[in-house]
């Protein structure tokens, strides 16, 4: 395995395992209600997001680099994000800074959605166009899901800027994996 793709699985594993691990009061769903269908961690949410978005997009088997890359990716936005919020370690991708009382639901899930359209996207010369519309569209449909359970106003208009802001960064950074 190349170094580059060694570097990008193992920062996928440990940032997927310390953004979830990060203290979940920190990470618990602003204005999401707990019940029996849905998890009270917004990270973990958009991580069955984009399982579900993989599944629609018709990723069945074959291309596993890809939908790791895109995991990644997007877990790498949310931590950057998060890590404006509360700051606990070095940032993968951009020195950010957050607002006191920044969203941490908008921050993942502007990073998340911002991360799995544009890679899918990029999916395009290998899946059927049907099936890249279908995983963007279920990615919109969590993202406007998402959002309209956070109240409206400063914390989530700087929650949404952080998270797109922390995506782009990322995906600029990973732009030539090849």
């Amino acid at each position: 395995m190349h170094l580059r793709k060694r570097v990008l699985v193992t920062a996928s594993v440990a940032l997927a395992t310390a953004v979830t691990g990060m203290g979940l009061s920190d990470v618990r769903a602003q204005g999401r209600p707990p019940n029996s269908t849905t998890s009270t961690n917004v990270v973990v949410d958009w991580n069955e997001n984009a399982g579900q978005a993989v599944v629609a997009a018709c990723f069945l088997g074959g291309y596993g680099p890809q939908e790791s890359r895109m995991y990644a990716m997007m877990h790498l936005a949310v931590h950057d994000a998060l890590n404006a919020i509360t700051p606990r370690s070095t940032p993968y991708a951009a020195h950010l800074s957050a607002p006191h009382g920044t969203s941490v639901a908008a921050a993942t899930a502007a990073a998340s959605h911002d991360v799995l359209v544009t890679t899918l996207q990029s999916f395009d010369f290998f899946l059927p166009g049907q099936c890249i519309a279908d995983g963007v569209q279920s990615v919109e449909d969590d993202y406007a899901a998402a959002l309209a359970d956070i109240p409206s106003g400063s914390a989530k208009t700087n929650g949404i800027a952080l998270g797109s802001e922390a995506a782009a960064a990322v995906l600029a950074l990973r732009a030539d994996d090849g």
